[in-house]
């Protein structure tokens, strides 16, 4: 798998490409060609010296691919070969949106019931309605379908849509058996009564955060630091309604809701932050240590010392990767330091630098992935015979 994972673009090719999987039922054919010498271009020209062809799939033999409309939920539920029940798996990726199935179908492949959920919107008037009750409709269709096992649901999140699944790990409707959370954070949260959009506005808030590198790349990680419980909080209520920590040039600027005599509940706003030692299922979190996205590696830091105050830090696992960056994946395809970046809604395009080293990050996702994998075996599926696992 070497070939794939360092593979670049071509020279010439438009700036901000990321390699993705948009057609899970059919296969990735992939050539290979040896030329002679070393060439950088011009592969079409020349006569290569040996070629083969290969297919990589993403479903297994057997796998079926349903689409879901049911209760206004928009999403692809993979089922594995057989009678079932099957354990569930919610499936959330994050910020740009769309329905991305690949990881859902790999998931199948290996025995989960795996939901793909959809639940961010190009369209603003509709990403207006889309919130925290939509999520919860998602796992309830999961947990309903007659071939999953109601009680063996769990949750699945990168990026913001880790943020969404801790969110609903928290609350009291939603019971998952466990969770799993890649490259996210408990800062940004989503709320029973909140819209997604909604949440998203401390982000906006802080825009003036995010800084470039040398490419004009965007890095937003600084948007979520630091972490709001640092010892050097402070809240000026005298000239706004914003609290500022020093006088850095990349302060932290968070809005505090209202109280109901005028002043600034601060303890609204960090409800959240208390109710995350209050997690009660397993929890993994997969960390690249050279995000540069999100404030992953602080955030991961400040859970650990929140369930340890909490009791709780038993059913922590924190999976931390030097020199990975933000996209996390499942393992063998290229590593994408930056590419363009769709803002959801609006559709405005942006390059994000999302880190990470090609190795280092090759190593993460193999590693990630089988450790994913077991962990979702052993919470779901106990002690029951597992399926043969797929090579996928």
């Amino acid at each position: 798998m070497g070939l794939l994972v360092s593979m670049r673009p071509i020279p010439g090719s438009r700036t901000g490409l990321r390699f993705r999987i948009k057609e899970v039922h059919t296969p990735m054919v992939v050539h290979i060609s040896v030329y002679r010498g070393h060439m950088s271009q011009g592969f079409r020209e020349q006569v290569a010296l040996a070629s083969v062809v290969t297919e990589r799939w993403y479903m297994s033999p057997g796998v079926r691919r349903v689409d879901i409309t049911e209760g206004g939920v928009t999403g692809t539920l993979f089922l594995p070969p057989g009678p079932g029940p099957f354990p569930g798996v919610l499936d959330m990726w994050g910020g740009g949106g769309g329905l991305v199935e690949y990881r859902a179908a790999l998931l199948a492949s290996h025995g989960f019931a795996a939901m793909a959920l959809m639940y961010l919107f190009p369209d603003a008037q509709k990403a207006a309605t889309i919130g925290f009750h939509y999520i919860e409709n998602a796992f309830r269709l999961l947990q309903d379908h007659p071939l999953v096992a109601s009680d063996k649901i769990a949750l699945l999140g990168t990026s913001f849509g880790a943020s969404v699944a801790l969110s609903l790990a928290v609350s009291e409707t939603v019971k998952p058996i466990c969770c799993v959370c890649i490259s996210g954070s408990h800062v940004l949260t989503l709320k029973a009564n909140q819209s997604i959009a909604e949440s998203f506005k401390v982000m906006k808030e802080h825009v003036h955060k995010s800084r470039m590198d040398e490419n004009n790349c965007i890095i937003w990680r600084d948007t979520l630091l630091p972490i709001p419980e640092d010892s050097d909080l402070k809240v000026d209520v005298k000239d706004s309604p914003f609290q500022k920590l020093g006088s850095r040039p990349a302060c932290f600027e968070l809005y505090f809701p209202h109280s109901q005599n005028g002043g600034l509940d601060i303890n609204q706003y960090f409800l959240f932050f208390s109710q995350v030692g209050r997690i009660t299922c397993p929890l993994l979190l997969v960390v690249g240590q050279d995000d540069t996205n999100w404030a992953a590696v602080e955030s991961a830091d400040d859970m650990t010392q929140m369930m340890e105050r909490a009791g709780n830090s038993h059913l922590l696992t924190t999976l931390s990767y030097p020199g990975a960056g933000h996209l996390i994946e499942p393992p063998y395809g290229p590593h994408c330091r930056a590419c363009t970046f769709v803002l959801q809604p609006g559709q405005q395009r942006v390059v994000v630098l999302w880190g990470g080293l090609a190795k280092p990050h090759a190593v993460a996702q193999e590693d990630s992935w089988k450790k994913i994998l077991d962990f979702l075996q052993e919470h779901l599926c106990h002690s029951v015979k597992p399926h043969v696992y797929s090579r996928l």
